[in-house]
């Protein structure tokens, strides 16, 4: 590393530190997302796809979002009052 690095300060460190990757995706992250597109797009999920996939571009993981689930989002949206 000292070879590739040269003079940039590099320090090593006496004992091993494991490192480990960490991704904070989660399904309420992305039935929060799919709350961002609104009710109008939601519907359009529901009607043309029968629900929504998600794919995390950090860690690869598929999220399958089913219509139950956009529908109760369409539900929540439709609930809340709306900003003037």
């Amino acid at each position: 590393m000292q070879d590739l690095l040269g003079d940039l300060g590099l320090e090593i460190f006496p004992q091993v530190q494991p490192l480990r990757f960490y991704c904070p995706c989660s399904r309420d992250r992305v039935l929060a997302a799919l709350n961002l597109f609104g009710g109008e797009e939601l519907r359009d999920m529901v009607e043309k796809d029968n629900g929504a996939e998600a794919t995390c571009e950090l860690c690869g993981e598929v999220y399958q979002i089913e219509r139950q689930e956009l529908e109760d989002l369409i539900e929540s949206l439709e609930a809340q009052p709306q900003a003037s």
